[in-house]
């Protein structure tokens, strides 16, 4: 009997998508770019604690950049 070793299928990650929005903070320091009108829908982008720390980021700016994943 013989055994056919098949490749791993290797998927590439998704691209970097443009994300915009007014930035919204939580008490716990966690953020969401939100649309301009500053409601919460299911796509809004997480903003980590740390990158919000590090450029200094407050509540109502207006942030634009790339995120790694797709919104939902």
């Amino acid at each position: 009997m013989t055994t056919t070793l098949e490749h791993p299928v290797t998927t590439r990650p998704p691209a970097p998508t443009a994300a915009a929005g007014v930035l919204d903070l939580t008490p716990q320091g966690h953020g969401a770019l939100r649309p301009a009108d500053g409601h919460p829908t299911p796509r809004d982008v997480q903003v980590p604690t740390a990158l919000i720390r590090r450029h200094g980021l407050r509540k109502g700016d207006v942030v634009e950049g790339r995120c790694d994943r797709p919104a939902r």
